[in-house]
């Protein structure tokens, strides 16, 4: 887990970045992500190498997990667009620097779909990552920015829950989704998960308006032992350029 001790001014370094093959919003075909069956949370069934289909099969327990991922840096200074209110300011040519590090990252972990805020800058953030990386990306209103004056904080972790819970279901095809929200959103989500209030409370001093993560960064949250609802919480990454 990253504390926030380990924390450098500039965060953490992304991995190098290669040449993107396709430009943003190119209509080539996704991948095809291989299934895989599932006995019980987390256990998936793999073939042992050389050996023929149904053949050699093992069970290894893959404990399932979640990227939150907040949008890249958005223009801060259009005052004149509400920030809450759709669609929000778009992303600065920094913010597109900082999708692209985070797509490195997220293709070292293995994510396989991203389910996206409507707001302009999340869902540019979304459409460069699945461009580079090649993989689906689709809308989720779920995801949507905190209306401070329309919601509640209860009626915001339900929300975020309810698409996490969905994704979960979805993760076992594959090695993890990304969910692209805002700031408040994924605070909300990491306390209806069960997150430590004190660890919390040190990485909301840590960032911008309390949030508990910069632009572009992603919390990952991984199933405990195969357990359903006990997690594990970590701030997996940081973009050198925050």
């Amino acid at each position: 887990m990253v504390k926030s001790s380990d924390l450098g001014e500039n965060g953490y370094a992304p991995r190098q970045l290669q040449s993107p093959t396709l430009r943003y919003g190119s209509k080539a075909p996704f991948p095809q992500i291989n299934p895989v069956k599932e006995r019980r949370a987390g256990e998936r069934i793999y073939p042992l190498q050389g050996a023929s289909r149904g053949e050699g099969e093992r069970s290894v327990l893959v404990p399932m997990k979640i990227f939150l991922i907040r949008h890249a840096t958005p223009n801060w200074n259009r005052k004149d667009i509400p920030y809450d209110i759709f669609p929000g300011p778009l992303l600065t040519p920094k913010g597109e620097k900082e999708a692209e590090a985070l797509a490195a990252f997220l293709r070292s972990e293995g994510v396989g779909k991203l389910y996206h805020s409507p707001f302009a800058r999340a869902a540019k953030t979304a459409q460069i990552i699945s461009a580079i990386n090649r993989i689906p990306c689709a809308e989720e209103s779920r995801l949507a920015e905190w209306r401070m004056q329309e919601e509640t904080e209860i009626q915001v972790r339900r929300r975020m829950k309810a698409i996490f819970d969905q994704s979960l279901a979805e993760v076992a095809g594959m090695s993890s989704i990304g969910l692209v929200s805002h700031g408040g959103p994924i605070g909300a989500l990491l306390q209806e998960l069960g997150i430590d209030p004190n660890e919390l409370a040190v990485y909301r001093t840590r960032f911008d308006t309390t949030n508990p993560l910069p632009p572009a960064a992603a919390w990952q949250v991984e199933q405990k032992d195969g357990k359903n609802g006990s997690w594990n919480f970590s701030l997996k990454f940081i973009p050198s350029l925050t």
